[in-house]
């Protein structure tokens, strides 16, 4: 997977598949099943005269927030000991 600067990507209105499946953690025939499943909404946008496929920014930001709040709710419902192991 290609390597990008990810405080730039948070900096763009619309990020490109591979762009979108890089700050998911997954790969981008992933992330175009989610697009065509209806998890993102997808727009066309120009770039080197060419139209590419591109998932709104904010659409990832908060199924990535939605994610780590349903991995959080799932970590308390582990019961650890109430006194340190030895």
């Amino acid at each position: 997977m290609e390597k990008y600067d990810k405080e730039a990507l948070w900096k763009k209105k619309s990020l490109k598949i591979q762009e979108a499946a890089y700050l998911l953690g997954m790969a981008p025939q992933n992330t175009y099943t989610m697009v065509y499943k209806g998890k993102f909404s997808s727009e066309f946008v120009e770039e080197d005269g060419k139209e590419v496929m591109a998932i709104p920014r904010d659409e990832v930001y908060n199924y990535i927030l939605k994610r780590r709040a349903e991995l959080y709710k799932r970590a308390e419902s582990y019961k650890l000991p109430d006194e340190p192991l030895e």
